[in-house]
């Protein structure tokens, strides 16, 4: 198992590092409650945010203009995990996510993997939400 809120911090540190010229601009905020997950869990869960923040910092800001991508974690119901991911940028329209690949690829991870649900709104920027139960941690032998 492993504290989700620092490998967030790790994470989104490591992919602002592949995009300087962008991390000049655009700041990722990272808050709210700690959550220990386990190894199954973080993976698939990683490997959503990873591709949701390369986007963000593709695609969100472009022609030198500044933002905030914020990640904030919390708690849903008893034992549910919720990650809200969203930005400041120039938005897309909902028709681009709903064919998207990618984006059949991270609701697949997300609902078949992980048992949860991924929502996504375009209003202001880009919000991705990810519901995710808390399963119960089991060790690996």
């Amino acid at each position: 198992a492993i504290d989700f809120q620092i490998y967030l911090k790790n994470l989104s540190t490591y992919i602002s590092l592949n995009y300087p010229e962008v991390a000049k601009r655009v700041s990722i905020t990272l808050g709210g409650d700690q959550f220990v997950v386990s190894i199954d869990q973080a993976v698939p869960l990683g490997l959503v945010i990873n591709e949701i923040l390369t986007n963000a910092f593709k695609y969100a800001y472009p022609d030198e203009r500044k933002g905030v991508i914020k990640i904030d974690l919390s708690q849903e119901a008893e034992h549910g995990l919720k990650v809200t991911i969203s930005d400041d940028g120039i938005g897309l329209p909902v028709s681009a996510f709903d064919d998207s690949l990618s984006t059949i690829i991270l609701s697949t991870l997300v609902e078949e993997q992980l048992g949860g649900r991924l929502d996504y709104e375009t209003a202001a920027g880009t919000r991705f939400t990810i519901h995710v139960p808390n399963t119960e941690i089991k060790r690996r032998i």
